[in-house]
């Protein structure tokens, strides 16, 4: 794929950024990241490079995982930083998205239940992904849910 005017459809799209994605890999990924990392931080560049094309499409992520040192997790408490809440969120064409990733086999805690049900109450879209999928099939997923392509 050359440039990005010469994309057209979603796979197109994928496919370019598919090839930036494999150049930059190395400086973004670690060694100690997890795969469910990983897995992510692929989804993530992906979504955040479509914005490209769909101007309005927005990406981000909170900190609510891992472990800290009890100073810094009072403070992320204290300051708005919740449990349950999703690994990523995805806005665009007047929707969000709230996205957990999950290693195979792993399951959702009743915090992420929580935040599911309080999603599902003002009409938002909630999505568990396991790493057996393939990023680029969710992320068009994702983008023919928010865009309808």
């Amino acid at each position: 794929m050359g440039s990005k005017e010469e994309c057209r459809t979603i796979d197109q799209k994928i496919q370019f950024l598919e090839e930036r994605y494999e150049k930059v890999r190395k400086k973004i990924i670690t060694n100690d990241f997890k795969y469910e990392d990983q897995f992510q931080a692929k989804m993530f560049f992906l979504l955040s490079g479509l914005e490209i094309w769909h101007k309005d499409l927005f990406t981000w992520s909170v900190p609510n995982g891992d472990f800290r040192q009890m100073s810094v997790a009072k403070r992320l408490k204290a300051t708005g930083v919740r449990a349950g809440v999703s690994d990523l969120m995805v806005m665009g064409n007047g929707m969000i998205a709230f996205i957990e990733n999950k290693r195979i086999g792993g399951r959702v805690s009743d915090a992420q239940k929580r935040f599911e049900a309080k999603c599902q109450l003002n009409r938002m879209a909630y999505k568990v992904y396991d790493n057996s999928r393939e990023v680029q099939d969710i992320v068009k997923e994702i983008i023919g849910f928010m865009y309808g392509s």
